[in-house]
């Protein structure tokens, strides 16, 4: 989430930094920054003097000096986002292209510059095309089939030409993308249709996948995220493979026991510390648990709620709820 101190003057992307949560917002925390760039050249950024990494959003797309992409994450490439950003105090300043394949706990700059993407084949393919606003028209698109690591150039029309969106079929089950552009002095539509399949050297099979599991590295027990252990089976990047329009991903859940992270502060209540809940002000009345409201359950009467709205009220209740104590006498428990 990007945030900001609203200023006397019109908001830039100087004002703006970004944030991330694990834990459906529990805990914020700036995002840290690759320790390199997609050259190899090492990044100076010192945490203490508040640099860190800095992602576009909605803003950064209708800012008319931007214009850049926002955030890509896709439910069929479960732990791979794409982000453009800066690494700095704030988002001003020289954008790159940074991708995380950890559901944003490392990132990595993968391209210098202001480009467009997409994923495709189930987030096997990764196509880029610079942004014509900043970088100049092209004839010539980038993809990468290992993640990002290295990138190929693709040449689709005889001229450079304006592209002003990249898009893939619902569910970037193919390995099909298809640009929207213009030439340079005229206002007609040119879609373009490149099938990339023809870069793969031959359709995955079981040795190429391997399992991965998305983790919150705050927790004691990191693998547990909203209360349950999710293994995802991904294509390996070194594996040159295509998954395939008919690839159905293998999921296994597996429940964990509750944590401090799986509970949110009941009405009334503020977090004191990393492990505590406090009473802030008159304690307003929950509803009455007897009753048929399915938007709260409660699990302490005194300071915390498990919310059955979220995947994580699938955890194990009995092995992990924690009792109540108190701080500076008052009731508090360990929460969200």
């Amino acid at each position: 989430a990007n945030y900001t101190k609203l200023p006397h003057s019109k908001v830039g992307p100087e004002h703006l930094s970004t944030l991330i949560t694990f834990d459906l917002g529990g805990q914020w925390q700036p995002i840290r920054p690759p320790k390199s760039d997609a050259h190899g050249n090492p990044i100076a950024c010192d945490k203490s003097t508040g640099c860190s990494l800095h992602l576009s959003q909605q803003f950064a797309r209708l800012y008319p000096n931007t214009q850049s992409e926002t955030i890509l994450s896709v439910s069929s490439a479960p732990g791979i986002v794409m982000a453009t950003g800066t690494v700095g105090d704030s988002l001003k300043g020289k954008t790159s292209v940074y991708l995380s394949t950890d559901a944003g706990i490392t990132w990595y700059q993968i391209l210098k510059g202001n480009y467009l993407y997409v994923m495709a084949d189930h987030g096997g393919l990764m196509v880029a095309m610079e942004n014509f606003r900043s970088e100049g028209e092209s004839h010539t698109l980038l993809y990468s089939t290992d993640e990002g690591k290295t990138w190929l150039p693709y040449q689709f029309y005889e001229e450079p030409v304006r592209i002003y969106g990249l898009k893939t079929e619902p569910g970037e089950n193919s390995t099909i993308v298809l640009l929207f552009g213009s030439r340079k002095d005229e206002h007609e539509w040119i879609v373009f249709k490149v099938d990339l399949q023809p870069v793969f050297q031959y359709k995955c099979g079981k040795d190429d996948y391997k399992p991965w599991t998305p983790s919150n590295p705050l927790t004691s027990l990191p693998w547990c995220l909203l209360g349950h252990k999710e293994v995802f089976e991904r294509r390996a990047p070194s594996s040159n493979c295509y998954n395939g329009f008919s690839y159905d991903r293998p999921i296994s859940v597996q429940d964990c026991p509750c944590a401090r992270q799986d509970y949110e502060c009941d009405y009334g209540y503020v977090v004191n510390t990393a492990t505590h809940l406090q009473l802030q002000g008159p304690a307003g009345q929950p509803p009455d648990a007897t009753t048929n409201d399915s938007s709260r359950a409660l699990i302490d009467k005194d300071a915390h709620w498990l919310d059955p709205s979220f995947k994580h009220q699938t955890c194990i209740r009995d092995t992990g709820d924690m009792p109540v104590e108190q701080v500076g006498g008052s009731s508090s428990s360990t929460g969200r």
